[in-house]
């Protein structure tokens, strides 16, 4: 009787159960695979910061050499035009001899040369025309300024003395270094400007790409987190709701089903009191409904045949003949079987009501395993998050270290042009001091051995105050270029500490985003670990199945007996009718 309700019980169980199963394995599944996703995603975006950081650094380093080499251009440019000024005073203030005539003029053509090929080698650094323009036209300058001095030598060389020659060459040279000077010296300040601008751009433009970059890379990082943390909501509600309803639908069949046979006990214990009004309802045609219209076919012709619907059956046992003792007594056994057989079903029952919540409990258990995957999957995208939280740092950390890698470069190279220009002063000190010493003792000598026409030598009075201007501004360029390399070296000094602790906060961003990456494997072996748990409840669950089997094959038979007493019952009822007819 109970097979075909047993069998649509495991038709609505085991599908279900193995939907829960299916759905645990596959948000697991997902869960691995959005994990790799995320992963990859935080690596891709690493990769490209790094790549463009290293872009920016190479672009920076490249600016940096040619500003450098502009700087070292202008200044040796410089020199040598301060070094040729230099050969042709001594020249006419020292040159009376010939051999040392022959060495400063030798080293005023290598200075004119030299500042020649200088300024032609600043010009092919540069492709702005204007600048080349300026240039070109400071080299012309220059090249008067050459032709000015030589027809000064000529001066010298054509005057009947030496002192007349030299008063001729210097009134001939006033104010004609000017405009070479003037020009030479905007150049300078133009051509540095214009390489600290350059510099600066260059900084700024690798400093947006950076924070572009960046700010991409979370972007994409934000949205691969959100998108899975959407996937694993989703399947983690369909896996809910698909226990939910296989409970509902196991406890709502089973006990509509177990429903009929309780009213079938109730019913049978009724008739064992004496009452015949009790009917069983039929509401299906199965074994259940088949023994409702035999149980109510029995109890009408039970009532029919006594004319009654209340039976004392001790006092109606006792007002008959041997035949209707006999009769009651076999109705009394037929009603014991059915009693026997309603027991039989109520304890049928009973452990068919057992084992479901037995079924109920390794579904509960399903649902846990269920909650734990939810809360594994949880902390797997806190991991994940602080994966991406980790990486953002490392990148500010990565940004920082390189802009003052790059400050720190750029002060390094001013303290290396500082130091050059402080050798440069301080050689140029030492020559105008040997110079003016000369210079002194010449006019003093030449003073004394003139007496009144000693009036010549006005120009080398003049040369010596020169060279003491000239003495005082390399001193006074000294003690600034020196405060200059002392600033610098302050500088330097604090940002290569400041390197250095930002390459420690970026080790152990490096260890957090280790650490987080350990959670989030443990995290997927703890959710295999549930998804086994949970394979071996459905294998519990397996066994339930065949044990409700069995007690199915039990309700059967109790059925069956069931149906056999009813008809039992029938027959004696009619065999009670034909015994009371005869005795009436």
């Amino acid at each position: 009787m109970f097979s075909s309700v047993i069998a649509k019980l495991i038709l609505l169980t085991i599908p279900l159960t193995l939907a829960a199963a299916a759905g645990l394995w596959l948000l697991n599944r997902q869960t691995h695979a959005d994990a790799l996703l995320l992963a990859a995603s935080a690596a891709s975006a690493q990769q490209a910061l790094v790549g463009s950081a290293t872009q920016q650094a190479s672009d920076l380093v490249d600016q940096g050499g040619r500003s450098a080499r502009l700087v070292d251009e202008v200044r040796s440019l410089q020199l040598h035009f301060q070094k040729q000024v230099l050969a042709f005073k001594n020249l006419i203030v020292r040159g009376e001899r010939p051999d040392q005539r022959e060495v400063f003029i030798r080293a005023f053509e290598q200075h004119q040369a030299a500042v020649t090929a200088t300024a032609r080698s600043l010009a092919a650094l540069f492709s702005d025309r204007e600048m080349e323009g300026r240039i070109e036209a400071f080299v012309k300058s220059h090249g008067l300024l050459t032709v000015s001095y030589r027809n000064a030598w000529a001066m010298i060389d054509l005057a009947e003395t030496w002192a007349e020659g030299l008063h001729r060459a210097d009134d001939y040279m006033v104010g004609r270094d000017t405009e070479p000077t003037r020009m030479l010296d905007e150049l300078t300040r133009d051509i540095l400007a214009s390489a600290a601008s350059r510099l600066a751009a260059r900084q700024q433009d690798g400093k947006q790409v950076l924070l572009a970059a960046a700010s991409s890379g979370e972007n994409e990082l934000q949205q691969a987190v959100e998108s899975t943390s959407q996937r694993q909501k989703r399947l983690g509600v369909m896996a809910l709701t698909a226990l939910v309803v296989a409970v509902l639908v196991l406890l709502v069949v089973a006990h509509r089903r177990l429903r009929p046979l309780r009213a079938a006990a109730t019913a049978l214990n009724r008739l064992a009191e004496g009452d015949l009004e009790s009917r069983l309802p039929v509401n299906s045609a199965d074994e259940f409904g088949q023994l409702a219209v035999s149980f109510n076919r029995s109890l009408e012709a039970l009532t029919a045949t006594l004319g009654t619907t209340h039976v004392d059956w001790s006092t109606f046992a006792a007002g008959r003949h041997g035949a209707a003792q006999r009769l009651g007594a076999d109705l009394a056994r037929t009603t014991v079987d059915l009693s026997q057989a309603g027991r039989s079903g109520a304890e049928a029952a009973s452990a068919v009501d057992a084992h479901t919540r037995q079924l109920a409990s390794q579904v509960r258990t399903i649902g846990t395993g269920l909650e734990s995957t939810a809360a594994g999957v949880e902390e797997l995208t806190t991991s994940l998050a602080t994966v991406a939280t980790s990486a953002q740092r490392a990148n500010d950390a990565v940004s920082r270290t390189h802009t003052l890698a790059t400050n720190a470069g750029k002060s390094l190279e001013e303290f290396r042009a500082a130091a050059l220009k402080v050798g440069e002063a301080t050689h140029l000190i030492a020559h105008i001091t040997r110079q003016v010493n000369l210079l002194a003792l010449n006019a003093t000598i030449e003073s004394a051995r003139a007496g009144e026409h000693g009036r010549g030598f006005t120009v080398v009075a003049q040369e010596v105050k020169a060279m003491a201007r000239q003495t005082a501004e390399a001193t006074e360029a000294i003690s600034s270029r020196i405060s200059s390399m002392q600033a610098v070296g302050e500088r330097t000094a604090k940002e290569v500490q400041a390197i250095d602790e930002l390459m420690r906060q970026a080790a152990e961003t490096v260890s957090e985003v280790s650490t987080a990456v350990e959670q989030q494997v443990a995290t997927t072996r703890e959710m295999a670990s549930i998804l086994s748990r949970s394979a071996s409840e459905g294998q519990a669950l397996q066994g339930v199945v065949a044990e409700l089997e069995r007690i199915s094959a039990t309700s059967s038979v109790a059925a069956g007996t069931t149906r056999q007493a009813a008809q039992e019952l029938e027959r004696l009822a009619s065999d009670l009718r034909l015994a009371l007819g005869s005795s009436a």
